[in-house]
């Protein structure tokens, strides 16, 4: 048995056998349940299963999503929950980048569908639908993943910017640029400002938009448009490659060279379907999408798809976002 699943095992059994005992008198459930969570928790911290960091929010997120703590109580001293969420989601656009997941999404779209430069764009356009819900920033989808993506597409055709662009350089990156701009739309976590927005609706005039709300009302028109960003495109920047049937061993060859898809990317894809579908039945099953996040990243942390280093790293790309979010609600944005 390893030390860091044996500190984990004493970890969870001290919490357990705390929350199991009866409640003393004169405490309430609640209160008893808390003081298992910090005890658990103070035993991390000694124990280090996992860096102190990544323990203190594992344990907010048993909290929020047990109910021991509402969620504006367990993030009272740390800020607004809405930015909370857009932190969160930023950390889970962190673990698409870093494990390949995204890119493997794309090839393999490609590798199914891709045979000419207008299927190539729709390539690129259902690729960005199904990962937007979970990268909240056009930065991290559109250059973070599907930039060196389109690139590698354009220069396998010897399409490079300046007199080869019009090949088909400058088609996908057109469709790849509008169709990114359309996702932030869709979902309330494809974009820093969507949250940002809510929040503001929520204390402005006292209008809730929960997840499931928000994807209703853009689905039909954020479907359309995707489905008409390609044909436009191919109206507007024509490429003079219509044809690519090498296309599909292209993505064969990116494929092969990932080679098979590993642990974190299997508990990444876990963690993502998990997501959408507590965020889509949030009104039934009464979980804000703040805390599903919140257990989303937990998950990741425990299973090492991230580490507190990774969480670190995002503050500098985080912060300018969020502002960007903010100044969004406002109609501008960050210069």
């Amino acid at each position: 048995m390893s030390k860091s699943l044996r500190n984990w095992i004493i970890v969870l059994a001290i919490g357990f056998v705390i929350w199991v005992c009866p409640t003393p008198q004169g405490l309430t459930p609640n209160a008893w349940h808390l003081f298992a969570v910090f005890a658990a928790t103070i035993a991390g911290f000694i124990l280090q299963p996992i860096s102190m960091g990544a323990v203190a929010f594992i344990a907010l997120t048993f909290c929020a999503i047990t109910g021991v703590l509402k969620t504006g109580q367990a993030l009272m001293g740390f800020g607004n929950g809405t930015i909370w969420l857009i932190v969160c989601a930023f950390f889970l656009s962190r673990a698409f980048i870093k494990t390949g997941f995204g890119r493997r999404i794309a090839f393999l779209i490609i590798k199914y569908i891709g045979r000419s430069s207008l299927t190539l764009g729709y390539s690129i356009a259902l690729s960005e639908l199904i990962v937007s819900p979970a990268m909240p920033s056009a930065t991290a989808r559109g250059g973070g993943v599907f930039y060196p993506i389109v690139k590698s597409l354009a220069n396998a055709f010897g399409s490079q910017p300046g007199p080869t662009a019009g090949k088909i350089g400058k088609y996908l990156m057109q469709v790849g640029y509008h169709t990114d701009a359309v996702t932030c739309t869709m979902f309330l976590t494809s974009m820093a400002g969507n949250p940002l927005c809510v929040g503001l609706a929520a204390t402005a005039v006292g209008v809730e938009i929960t997840w499931m709300n928000w994807a209703v009302a853009a689905i039909v028109p954020g479907l359309i448009s995707l489905f008409l960003v390609p044909v436009l495109m191919l109206k507007l920047s024509p490429p003079e490659i219509r044809d690519i049937p090498d296309a599909r061993d292209l993505a064969v060859n990116e494929l092969e060279k990932m080679g098979p898809m590993s642990l974190q990317e299997k508990v990444l894809a876990f963690v993502f379907v998990m997501c959408l579908a507590l965020w889509a039945t949030g009104s039934w099953t009464k979980l804000g999408a703040t805390p599903v996040a919140m257990l989303a990243v937990a998950i990741m942390l425990i299973a090492k798809v991230l580490d507190w280093k990774d969480i670190l790293s995002e503050k500098r790309r985080l912060g300018r976002n969020v502002l960007d979010g903010r100044l969004g609600c406002l109609g501008y944005r960050a210069g």
